[in-house]
């Protein structure tokens, strides 16, 4: 999966109205590379000068068909639409995440890493400044849920914990009167939290990385991967390396707590996947994420003697077998 940054001039196209109102948008397709799956970010010009939206590849090379035209009335000129010829081909955009804020101003991102003055369509190949602009989308949702904010990551800091030894975790009673909790609804919450959780440690590791083998910078980010973003298949969602240069697989869990106990949601995969790598497999627990300075602890797999840890079933899968009657 590459990501995108799209320029396009307000004066010329309304596409906060388009993204707002369409549920898909057909964009002129000028790349040769650009892929289905792709992510697209669309920065507007002057005088908005920000990235507005977030949004993904679902379909290239798409002929001039009647689907296009919904968007004519989005061009501030009719006549700039017309001039398509009828050969012209189109990717087709399906937007995710509006932008809220100013944080992606033009200022914010040349501080972060841009290079350019955004005057064209162009890959972002740097991992930080992709990381810094997920993070913001990481505030938002396109859905009608209730909105988690994160204020700018100002710093972090680890914390050294132990999970207790002969210190049995509660299990909680389901007949305790309270209503079942949506896990779905929850499952989203906790997506917003984890891709946050994810920055902060990519960050952490960064760090990590150039205090223990004394590399810069850059070195030590081409030593990350933040594997994620990809797929959910890898059943970890960072791959760096410990001291000794060999493999760390990383999962991300990220709560609003303070420093202590907590709980977190684990699949089956990320289960099967810390009994394959054993001791090359981490959790790092991001605590106070809604806070500008939150708290990373980092554990050895814990489920190689499964100490302190209490594991519940929550939800099923349901496969039914149906024949004719």
């Amino acid at each position: 999966m590459t990501s995108w940054i799209f320029p396009c001039n307000p004066k010329m196209y309304d596409a906060l109205g388009a993204f707002r109102n369409l549920q898909f948008i057909y964009w002129t397709q000028r790349l040769k590379n650009i892929e289905v799956g792709d992510v697209v970010y669309i920065y507007l010009g002057a005088p908005v000068s920000r990235i507005v939206y977030k949004s993904e590849v679902i379909e290239k090379d798409v002929p001039f068909i009647d689907e296009v035209l919904n968007d004519k009335k989005y061009w501030r000129n009719g006549n700039s639409f017309d001039s398509y010829p009828p050969t012209q081909k189109f990717i087709k955009l399906r937007p995710l995440t509006e932008n809220k804020n100013e944080q992606l101003n033009y200022k914010c991102l040349k501080s972060h890493g841009e290079t350019s003055c955004l005057m064209n369509a162009k890959r972002i190949k740097d991992e930080k400044y992709l990381s810094f602009i997920e993070s913001v989308f990481c505030m938002f949702d396109i859905s009608n849920e209730e909105d988690i904010e994160f204020p700018t990551l100002e710093s972090f800091s680890f914390v050294d914990l132990q999970l207790a030894k002969g210190k049995s975790v509660p299990h909680t009673n389901p007949h305790s009167g309270k209503p079942s909790p949506d896990y779905e609804k929850e499952a989203k919450k906790y997506k917003k939290l984890g891709d946050r959780g994810e920055y902060v440690v990519f960050q952490a590791e960064i760090q990590r990385l150039m205090k223990e083998l004394s590399i810069s910078e850059s070195k030590a980010k081409k030593l990350i991967k933040w594997v994620s973003r990809e797929s959910d298949a890898f059943g970890y969602d960072i791959l760096s390396v410990n001291k000794d240069k060999t493999p760390r697989y990383i999962e991300v869990k990220a709560t609003q707590r303070k420093v202590g106990d907590m709980d977190f949601y684990y699949t089956e995969n990320e289960y099967d996947t810390a009994k394959k790598y054993g001791k090359d497999y981490y959790i790092y627990v991001v605590y106070e994420i809604l806070t500008p300075c939150p708290k990373v602890w980092v554990i050895r797999n814990p489920f190689d003697d499964g100490v302190g840890i209490n594991m519940k079933p929550v939800k099923y899968k349901v496969q039914l077998s149906t024949s004719k009657k």
